[in-house]
C-alpha cells in the first residue's frame, strides 16, 4: 500500500483510527487472557514467539556468535517483559533502543542486566548507558566508532543477527503500524532498503496483527519479515500469509 494514498494528513488519520482500532483488540487479549474464540494466555503467546524468535536467529547464526537488536516490550506488548533476558540467555550479545527525547533518532546500548537498567523515556526499561557501549557488538567489530559517540542503528546493524522491531501491525506488503512517536523511522530511514542491513530488520507482532493492510507512503521503513506467535514470515508475498 506504499505510496497508494499520497495525502500525508489522510495516512495519518487512517494510521491514528487503526492504531486505536489494533490496540483495543490488543487490551482485550491481555484481559481476556488470549482470544475470544481463542483462549491462547499472553504468556503462552509470549513464550512460542520468543521461541520462534531464537529458532530463525539460530537458523541465521547457529555459532550464536552474532549480536541481537532488540527492546523491552510494555506490559501486553508481544514479546514479554523478559525478552532481553531470555535472548541473553542463549549466550547473544543484546542490544536495546535509547530515548533521549521526542523527535530524535534512537541511540543503542548494550544490554547488561536489569540492575544495570533505568526507565527511561515513556516508561520503557532501557539500559543505562555505560562506557562498553560505543565499542558496538562483538567486542569492537566497529573501532570506527569514537568512544564518546552515540550508536545508532546505521552503526550498530553490520554487527547484529537481526534487529527485532516493535509495532503495533504489519501490512503483507512490510508496512509496519508503529505507536506514532516515529522512532524507529527516524532512525532506519538510512538504510538502504534494497541492501544486506535491510534484511536484518523483524517486526514482532501477534498473528492476528500481521496481514492487516497498513496506509503508509513512500517514507514509511518497511519490514523484510514478521516473527508472531505463529512462525517467522517474509513480507511482500501476501500468499504466505493471511490474517485469519
Amino acid at each position: 500500500m506504499v505510496g497508494d494514498m499520497e495525502n500525508t494528513a489522510e495516512v495519518a488519520a487512517a494510521k491514528s483510527a487503526l492504531r486505536t482500532r489494533v490496540r483495543r483488540l490488543r487490551n482485550l487479549r491481555v484481559r481476556s487472557g488470549g482470544h475470544p474464540g481463542e483462549p491462547v494466555p499472553r504468556r503462552i503467546r509470549d513464550d512460542a514467539i520468543v521461541s520462534h524468535l531464537i529458532e530463525e536467529l539460530d537458523r541465521r547464526d547457529p555459532a550464536r556468535t552474532g549480536a541481537v537488536g532488540a527492546y523491552s516490550p510494555l506490559p501486553g506488548e508481544p514479546g514479554g517483559s523478559d525478552l532481553p533476558e531470555q535472548l541473553a540467555r542463549t549466550g547473544r550479545e543484546v542490544w536495546l533502543p535509547v530515548v533521549d527525547a521526542p523527535g530524535e533518532e534512537l541511540r543503542w546500548a548494550r544490554w547488561r542486566g536489569d540492575a544495570a537498567s533505568r526507565t527511561g523515556a515513556y516508561g520503557i526499561r532501557e539500559p543505562a548507558p555505560g562506557s562498553d557501549d560505543a565499542a558496538g557488538p562483538a567486542g569492537g567489530w566497529a573501532a570506527d566508532i569514537d568512544a564518546a559517540a552515540d550508536v545508532t542503528a546505521r552503526s550498530l546493524l553490520p554487527g547484529l543477527v537481526c534487529l527485532l522491531i516493535p509495532c503495533l501491525a504489519v501490512g503483507p506488503d512490510g508496512v509496519r503500524l508503529g505507536q506514532g512517536g516515529g522512532f524507529y523511522d527516524r532512525s532506519l530511514v538510512s538504510i538502504p532498503p534494497d541492501g544486506s542491513e535491510h534484511g536484518k530488520l523483524l517486526a514482532c507482532v501477534d498473528h492476528e496483527e500481521f496481514g492487516i493492510p497498513v496506509p503508509g507512503t513512500d517514507l514509511d521503513v518497511t519490514v523484510p519479515a514478521v516473527v508472531t506467535d505463529t512462525g517467522v514470515f517474509p513480507t511482500g508475498r501476501p500468499a504466505d500469509h493471511r490474517h485469519p
